[in-house]
């Protein structure tokens, strides 16, 4: 059974340890995907901790404590604030392996402290829970996470900006059920709904960011065929609604049809590519409804016994609720990614990645020069993001970590708002106990 995950990229754990959730940053999403499917295939069964005892209650108990220095906490393009943040964060968590089932709870309280501006520092909180159970021909997946009172990075969710931050004050609840039945031993049906809250309370953020505060429901049935025992192709079908708290015009009705493959093409070479197309209507008749194409494609080849790399793309159709200038919500973006992986020793291993992202959109956008507010500009919005991280993971003992990892990224557009630079060093330390 999947317990919980010992290793990561350099970006995902420099995020982890960066004082705000950053699901609202720039290529996220894409990112995330690449850097995933990376460590399946790069660490395979060193990716996850696994429990032979069964039937019997686990405590788990855990402490890490950061040190970040970030170059820009304000993500701003012509004064730039530095800053260094500790961050310390207790795990307690529970877990059981039976014969046939799986449960884990854990529950994490962060606190990020900020030495010199004082006012950022706050605590975060998440519990994850996770229940499983499986059979021959059936398994079913629950999980739930919960982050009560938690800072997210606003990212490109612009519309959520208030003065003088870079974050806002969320409650999130994301729940997740997934029922997959094996018909025969090749072909398997397989059915995923997913439930997320997103909640901004009126204290800690702006009456504008409230408004955005929403639910949104998914259901995703899907059929996998197995073409090769590493190798299988599937068809799946989605459906979204999302609704907002007040009644927002943004409101919309989503689906999508999706048809990809997954698994290895060679014993050293594995492969993750899907082609889609969406659609999306909003209850507000005056917004532009749009659809359009996904693609996503990542390889990845262990080059040597201790190396191993992994190339991506992904192409989207997203929303963007900034919609000055324009009445389309829609955007066109495009993501390169390389990861990188060098077992240098036994517990010790260097991970690092780069990647460039192009978003665009129809239409002309008029703004403000943000340094001189009589001067206006009106042309296409394109914003581009570059960047690149190295990170060293150390594991001298099974339930001790050392990780030190650094990110460069830079953000640009056509308007002199997109546009910055950040640096992030972090080093951490981890117990398990």
């Amino acid at each position: 059974m999947i317990c919980m995950s010992r290793n990561s990229q350099a970006s995902e754990r420099i995020d982890a340890f960066s004082g705000a959730d950053q699901s609202f940053s720039a290529g996220y999403q894409e990112t995330r995907f690449a850097e995933d499917f990376h460590l399946r295939e790069a660490y395979g069964p060193l990716l996850t901790e696994q429990l032979s005892t069964v039937d019997t209650w686990q405590f788990k108990k855990d402490i890490s404590v950061g040190f970040t220095y970030d170059s820009n906490i304000f993500s701003s393009r012509n004064d730039p604030k530095d800053d260094i943040f500790y961050t310390y964060s207790p795990t307690l968590g529970v877990r059981r392996k039976g014969h046939k089932s799986y449960i884990e709870n854990f529950y994490t309280l962060s606190y990020v402290d900020y030495v010199e501006d004082q006012k950022l520092s706050r605590p975060n909180q998440k519990n994850t829970t996770k229940m499983e159970y499986k059979t021959d021909k059936l398994s079913i997946n629950v999980s739930n996470v919960f982050e009560p009172n938690t800072a997210y990075a606003i990212g490109e969710r612009t519309e959520l900006k208030a003065a003088e931050t870079s974050k806002v004050i969320t409650y999130t609840d994301d729940a997740n059920m997934e029922i997959n039945y094996k018909i025969t031993p090749k072909t398997s049906f397989d059915f995923d709904w997913n439930y997320k809250i997103f909640y901004f309370p009126v204290s800690g953020n702006s009456l504008a960011a409230n408004s955005f505060s929403s639910q949104t429901h998914i259901f995703t049935p899907g059929l996998f065929y197995q073409i090769t025992p590493k190798t299988s192709v599937f068809a799946k079908y989605g459906f979204e609604i999302v609704d907002f708290f007040q009644g927002g015009g943004f409101a919309s009705k989503a689906m999508s049809t999706t048809v990809g493959v997954a698994g290895k093409i060679t014993p050293k070479t594995g492969l993750s590519a899907s082609l889609g197309y969406k659609t999306r209507k909003y209850n507000e008749t005056s917004l532009g409804n749009f659809e359009g194409y996904t693609f996503r494609a990542a390889v990845s080849r262990r080059f040597l016994p201790k190396i191993a790399g992994t190339v991506s793309y992904s192409r989207d159709t997203q929303e963007d609720f900034s919609i000055q200038g324009s009445r389309s919500t829609s955007q066109e973006v495009e993501f390169f990614g390389l990861n990188l992986t060098w077992f240098l020793y036994p517990h010790l291993t260097l991970d690092g990645g780069a990647s460039a992202g192009f978003n665009s959109r129809q239409g002309l956008f008029t703004k403000v020069d943000p340094e001189n507010s009589t001067l206006t500009f009106t042309r296409p919005e394109e914003t581009h993001f570059y960047e690149w991280n190295l990170n060293l993971n150390w594991h001298p003992r099974p339930f001790v970590e050392f990780f030190i990892g650094y990110k460069y990224f830079n953000h640009g557009g056509t308007f002199k708002g997109f546009q910055y630079d950040d640096q992030r060093l972090t080093a951490t330390g981890s117990l398990r106990f």
